[in-house]
């Protein structure tokens, strides 16, 4: 298991990158295996005129949160393998959603994780599950 690292650091390493940045994720919680976000949907987040969020903004939420978790056991966010998202329900403008993001299995050259998008009144608003390349964090791949 890796050292956790403060939720500052995780904050940056979000905040640092343009796609993620746009995400608008603020890290709220981090333990060895799982981590969890907030975020409001806003204008940029929006897909149409039906003022929901656009499928790949919570498909770019669900896969950072999952990819996320994954900091307290491999130590650090690494390269997605796949993923896999179902919709339930719209994220709509100005809702505070919550993201959880959980390591279902670690492994020394690829790791599972997934990801619950929650509205603000607690409805599970889309799921996520993906593959990761945590040989990248191990030295053994890139």
């Amino acid at each position: 298991m890796s050292t956790l690292p403060d939720l500052a650091t995780v904050q940056h390493h979000l905040d640092a990158a343009a796609f993620m940045n746009q995400l608008a994720m603020k890290v709220t919680e981090l333990t060895q295996t799982s981590i969890t976000f907030s975020v409001v949907v806003n204008e940029s987040h929006l897909g149409g005129a039906n003022g929901a969020a656009h499928g790949g903004v919570i498909t770019g939420w669900l896969d950072t949160a999952a990819d996320f978790a994954l900091i307290g056991t491999i130590g650090q966010p690494v390269p997605t393998i796949d993923f896999t998202v179902n919709f339930l329900r719209p994220a709509v403008l100005g809702d505070q959603l919550t993201l959880i993001g959980k390591v279902v299995r670690p492994g020394r050259t690829a790791s599972i994780a997934e990801a619950e998008l929650h509205s603000s009144n607690g409805k599970l608003l889309a799921l996520g599950r993906g593959s990761y390349a945590s040989s990248v964090a191990n030295g053994a791949g890139s």
